[in-house]
C-alpha cells in the first residue's frame, strides 16, 4: 500500500498543472524566440548592407552625374556662354536628387550657381570636378545631391519587409500553436485525466491510445503500469482477505493497535469480542485506558514501558476487564511490528482465570496433605 500511495502521489503531481500553463508558456516563448531572433538579426544585417549599398550607389550616381555635366559644360565655359551654361544646369536640376550646381572660372569666380534648398531632406553629398579643355583648365563644376528620396525608398522597403515578416510570423505562430494544441497539449490533457483516474484508485478503465509518437509511448507505459498495479493490488487484496479470514478464525483473542496513535485499536478478532464481551465497532479508535480494559493502570504502564524498550512481551499476567466489568486474569503476549511504514502492536490475550483457580486449589490440597498430623484416606 505505501508503494501504491507513492506511485499515486507522483501521478497526481503529473496532472497537477491542469492547464499546462508553464509548458505552454515555455513552448510559446521558445517558439517566438526561434522565429523572431533570426528575423531580427537577419533584418538588421540586411538593412545595414542595403544602407551601405545605397551610399555606394549615391556616390557612383554623383560621379556619373558630375562627369556627364563636366563634359557638356566644357565648350560653353570656354566660350563663356552663360545662357548655354544655365540651360545645361537647369536641365540637370530636373533630377529631383540634385540640390545645387555651381560653375566657376579658374580663379574661383562664380559664373553660375543654381540650387533647390527645399530638396535638402536627407544627407547631402558634394563633388567637384575641374573642366580641362586641350590641356588647359577652363573652370570647375560643383554638384550637390541629396539622398533623402533614396532613404525614403529604403524606409518604404523596410516597412514592406517588416509587414511581410510579420505576416509570416503570425501565420507560422498560428500553425505551430494549432499543431502544438492537437499534438501535444490535448494528448497531455488526456494523460492528466488518466493520471487523475489512477490517483483516484480506478484501475479498471484502460487508456485507449492511437497516437504513435513519444507521447503515445508514454501513454502505453502508463497503461502498462495500470495493468501491473491492477494485478498487484488484486493479489494483495486476495492476500489481505486470507489474512483477515485467518485473523478472525483464530481461537486466540487478538487485537491490532496503532503504536504511533497512543495504542488505539485498529481491529480485533471474533475471539477477542467473545472473551471481553465488547463489540469491534465499539472499541475501534479507543486505547486500553479509554475503554477501561486494564483493572490496574500500573499494569498498562509497565506493559507499554516494556514495549517501548524494544522488548516483546511474552507471558505477562494482568487482570483485564470485560465490557460487563468481569475481571479476567490474562496471559499477554505482544510484539510491535512495522507494516507499510506504520508501527502496529499485535497483542494476544489468553484467559487463564480458571486455570489459576485450579492451580490454587491443587496447591491448597497439597498443602493440607503435607501438613496433616493424622492419616487421610481417600476412597473412590
Amino acid at each position: 500500500m505505501p508503494h501504491f500511495r507513492s506511485v499515486l502521489t507522483r501521478l497526481s503531481a503529473i496532472g497537477a498543472g491542469r492547464r499546462f500553463s508553464r509548458l505552454s508558456t515555455g513552448i510559446v516563448i521558445a517558439m517566438c524566440a526561434g522565429l523572431l531572433l533570426p528575423v531580427l538579426v537577419g533584418g538588421m544585417a540586411l538593412t545595414h548592407l542595403r544602407q551601405e549599398k545605397a551610399s555606394q550607389e549615391m556616390e557612383s550616381y554623383l560621379d556619373d552625374k558630375i562627369g556627364l555635366l563636366a563634359n557638356n559644360l566644357l565648350n560653353p565655359v570656354w566660350n563663356v556662354d552663360t545662357k548655354g551654361i544655365r540651360t545645361i544646369a537647369e536641365a540637370s536640376l530636373l533630377d529631383p536628387q540634385v540640390v545645387r550646381i555651381a560653375v566657376s572660372e579658374p580663379k574661383l569666380a562664380h559664373i553660375l550657381s543654381i540650387e533647390r534648398p527645399e530638396r535638402r531632406i536627407g544627407k547631402s553629398i558634394v563633388a567637384r570636378r575641374e573642366l580641362v579643355l586641350n590641356g588647359e583648365l577652363v573652370g570647375s563644376v560643383e554638384v550637390e545631391i541629396d539622398d533623402g528620396l533614396r532613404q525614403e525608398e529604403l524606409s518604404q522597403d523596410r516597412r514592406v519587409y517588416f509587414f511581410v515578416l510579420l505576416g509570416q510570423f503570425l501565420l507560422s505562430f498560428v500553425l505551430i500553436m494549432m499543431a502544438m494544441r492537437f499534438r501535444v497539449l490535448r494528448p497531455l490533457a488526456r494523460l492528466s485525466d488518466f493520471s487523475d483516474q489512477l490517483a483516484g484508485g480506478n484501475l479498471e478503465r484502460p487508456l485507449d491510445w492511437q497516437q504513435a509518437d513519444e507521447i503515445g509511448r508514454l501513454a502505453q507505459q502508463m497503461d502498462q503500469m495500470r495493468r501491473g498495479l491492477h494485478t498487484s493490488f488484486a493479489k494483495q487484496k486476495d492476500s489481505e482477505k486470507k489474512l483477515e479470514a485467518i485473523f478472525n478464525a483464530s481461537p486466540a483473542a487478538m487485537s491490532v493497535t496503532d503504536v504511533n496513535n497512543s495504542f488505539r485499536v485498529i481491529t480485533v478478532n471474533a475471539a477477542w469480542e467473545r472473551q471481553f464481551h465488547r463489540r469491534r465497532q465499539d472499541v475501534t479508535g479507543l486505547n486500553g485506558a479509554e475503554m477501561d480494559l486494564w483493572a490496574d493502570p500500573a499494569d498498562r504502564r509497565n506493559f507499554i514501558d516494556i514495549l517501548n524498550a524494544g522488548v516483546p512481551v511474552d507471558g505477562m499476567e494482568a487482570v483485564l476487564l470485560t465490557g460487563e466489568g468481569e475481571r479476567l486474569l490474562c496471559s499477554i503476549a505482544a510484539q510491535i511490528t512495522e507494516i507499510g511504514g506504520n508501527r502496529l502492536l499485535l497483542m494476544m490475550t489468553a484467559d487463564i482465570t480458571e486455570r489459576k483457580r485450579s492451580e490454587e486449589k491443587l496447591h491448597l490440597a497439597a498443602s493440607v496433605f503435607s501438613h496433616a498430623r493424622e492419616g487421610i484416606l481417600i476412597t473412590g
